[in-house]
């Protein structure tokens, strides 16, 4: 199993994610903020080839009450699945105390850069 780490921003908007490799498939663990934590799971499959471009997947999710890291977790889990070709399932946790509007919106655009640096990372190798 091959594992791939890195960080995404800075503060309490900064993203870690670690990506083990299940033969050509991804488990990928996004956290940040100040609470680490379970807060959504989402697996994502190629459904087959592309017609025009664009990678279909069927998408499961699983949200912890009272969580909105779905948000993160499927649009991560599908990213990845669409640009690599193969399944995903990607767990996310990122809880912030008092976060603002903007500060939310940082930490969703970190996650989508850490799913663009996975896949660019990956690539070659999947």
């Amino acid at each position: 199993m091959q594992v791939l780490s890195g960080s995404i921003g800075g503060g309490r908007t900064r993203v870690d994610y670690q990506v083990t490799l299940h033969g050509s498939d991804l488990a990928v663990s996004l956290t940040g903020g100040e609470g680490p934590h379970i807060g959504a799971v989402a697996i994502a499959v190629p459904k087959g080839p592309p017609p025009q471009g664009a990678t279909p997947v069927a998408t499961s999710v699983y949200t912890r009450a009272g969580h909105h890291d779905d948000k993160v977790a499927r649009p991560l889990a599908e990213t990845l699945a669409r640009a690599l070709g193969v399944a995903c399932v990607a767990v996310v946790g990122i809880h912030m105390d008092n976060a603002t509007r903007a500060e939310i919106a940082e930490a969703v655009t970190n996650a989508d850069l850490a799913a663009r640096e996975i896949a660019n990372r990956l690539a070659p190798s999947v």
